[in-house]
């Protein structure tokens, strides 16, 4: 009796030791069988710190907008025979820098948009070259009389996505001249006007008839 109560005693206890066991090795063969180190490698990999975006200094942001400057310096200084389309007329337009891209004056300014975190507005010496307006392509084409406005055109770009992008222009002329008998002769002031005498008529029209819709 005795002898089967040891024999019974010890088949319990090499009955434990072998569940034990097994669940052991089912909870390795879990971790290392079943993509346990794949699991480790991507949470090593989420604690690792994100690599941030380069970071541009401002030198070189402002390197990057003298660079935009003389590539819109270079497609707008175009050839005398360059025809321009502006409805409902046609003319010959082309402009000429008195300095490159070096000389231009810039003035950034940090914003607090993330779309846009900074603007720049660049000023730049010019000369425009253009022809009277006509309303005929072939006469407008013909044409070979310039009016030089000289003065200041400026530039408004904004830093988008790494680079800069050109968002607004106006050139503000301070002389207009023409050439008579080889030499450049300011422009009179009657002169000035019939340039566009064809559009301030239209707009005197459109404004005299509001005023008649209105009573103003």
């Amino acid at each position: 009796m005795g002898r089967t109560r040891w024999a019974l005693g010890m088949a319990c206890v090499v009955v434990a030791l072998t569940m034990v066991s097994c669940a052991r090795l089912g909870l390795d063969r879990w971790n290392w069988g079943f993509g346990g180190e794949e699991d480790s490698a991507a949470v090593a990999a989420q604690a690792e710190p994100q690599s941030a975006a380069p970071a541009v200094s401002d030198a070189d942001r402002e390197a990057l907008l003298r660079q935009a400057v003389a590539e819109y310096m270079a497609s707008a200084s175009g050839d005398q025979a360059c025809l321009v389309r502006r409805r409902p007329y046609f003319l010959k337009e082309y402009s000429v820098y008195s300095g490159g891209a070096e000389t231009a004056r810039l003035s950034i300014t940090q914003t607090d948009s993330r779309l846009k975190p900074y603007v720049a507005t660049v000023e730049i010496d010019k000369q425009r070259f253009a022809t009277r307006l006509h309303r005929d392509r072939d006469e407008a084409a013909a044409d070979e009389s310039f009016l030089r406005d000289t003065g200041t055109e400026k530039l408004s770009y904004e830093w988008n996505g790494g680079r800069w992008v050109k968002s607004g222009s106006l050139f503000v002329a301070s002389a207009t001249e023409e050439q008579v008998n080889g030499q450049w002769q300011p422009v009179p002031p009657a002169e000035k006007r019939t340039v566009a005498a064809e559009e301030e008529e239209s707009q005197g029209f459109l404004k005299r008839a509001m005023s008649l819709i209105t009573g103003n």
